[in-house]
């Protein structure tokens, strides 16, 4: 049942790809009294999922973390199993978790095409079929799903084939979620973001001139920030966008058109 707190709706959120970026900045973003959450990050993000997990709590909310690699098979599912072990319910999920792989063809090799595809489509099919159950039959049922202009616009400049696949069959699952779910009154989303800052030191990340490039390819002149892309997540969450499923949220900049 919906129970409101502070003007915000008690749930409980699991998200991938928590410890840093768009991950990150959604769960500091939801953090408040009455929102369970559960944080996870791959092996490398251990440290900052917990400092992730110590600004959540002290803005109110009630976390668990959860350490996986997603490239190995199970991890989605035990990711569920634990939010639901916790806290006895899962209302929504945000998949965050991500690589960038830009090997082009002739380099790409078979694994790391793989790689992806269980990182990001994988894991997500790992996620709602055991998630399934429980987001049926929530009052504010919400799936969104993190992909990227690359999806969108292949160029030489952001030409990352393994990983552009792997976003493009996430949205291609997320559609076919939303109308399977359309009925339960259970929401299913994507955001697009183009050039997003990253954290220091990331992997994928460009170095300062590759940055500035990017800017200046971007029709806004600027960069992204994660918080722009949780803004928007933030509101797909909302019970304002339950009429909203089965669309993608373009916040790019103009980077996608044209």
């Amino acid at each position: 049942m919906e129970t409101q707190l502070t003007g915000q709706i008690e749930r409980t959120v699991l998200i991938s790809g928590a410890a840093s970026g768009i991950g990150a900045a959604t769960a500091l973003r939801i953090a408040h009294p009455g929102t369970r959450l559960l944080l996870h990050t791959g092996g490398r993000g251990k440290a900052q999922l917990a400092d992730v997990k110590a600004r959540c709590t002290a803005a109110g909310a009630e976390c668990v973390t959860f350490v996986g690699d997603f490239g190995v098979a199970g991890q989605g599912q035990a990711c569920v199993e634990l939010a639901l072990s916790s806290f006895g319910s899962l209302d929504q999920i945000v998949h965050a978790a991500g690589i960038v792989r830009k090997s082009p063809f002739g380099e790409l090799t078979t694994a790391e095409f793989n790689l992806c595809m269980s990182v990001m489509p994988g894991a997500f099919l790992e996620m709602i079929t055991a998630a399934l159950p429980s987001l049926r039959t929530s009052p504010i049922g919400r799936v969104v799903v993190v992909s990227s202009f690359i999806a969108h616009r292949i160029d030489e400049f952001s030409l990352a084939p393994a990983s552009a696949s792997a976003k493009a069959a996430m949205e291609t699952l997320a559609r076919c979620l939303a109308l399977q779910l359309a009925s339960d009154g259970t929401t299913v989303n994507c955001v697009i973001p183009g050039y997003t800052q990253k954290d220091p030191g990331k992997l994928g990340s460009l170095d300062e001139a590759g940055w500035r490039r990017a800017a200046e390819r971007t029709p806004t002149g600027r960069l992204g920030a994660s918080t722009d892309v949780a803004a928007a997540i933030e509101f797909l969450l909302s019970e304002e966008a339950r009429q909203i499923t089965g669309t993608s949220l373009t916040v790019d900049g103009g980077i996608t058109l044209g």
